[in-house]
């Protein structure tokens, strides 16, 4: 009976239940990388961010090359 009213009720949100997707198991932290990264002696070495959009609806992916500062958008 309740699909044929003018307007259903809200569907209730789950709480305490989380999202384990793009969870890395074996990461490490940007402070452990190599002194020599951080010196930016050596072309190659690369910086990744992800940039999401709100609600989710879009994603951009930049890339930097830590000793020539060239900069990458996908």
């Amino acid at each position: 009976m309740f699909m044929h009213l003018r307007k259903r009720r809200r569907k209730r949100r789950r709480r305490g239940m989380r999202d384990g997707r793009g969870q890395l198991t074996h990461r490490r932290s940007w402070t452990q990388r190599p002194s020599v990264v951080e010196r930016r002696s050596r072309i190659g070495d690369w910086e990744l961010d992800t940039i999401r959009a709100s609600h989710g609806k879009g994603v951009v992916v930049s890339m930097t090359e830590r000793r020539s500062r060239l900069h990458l958008l996908a």
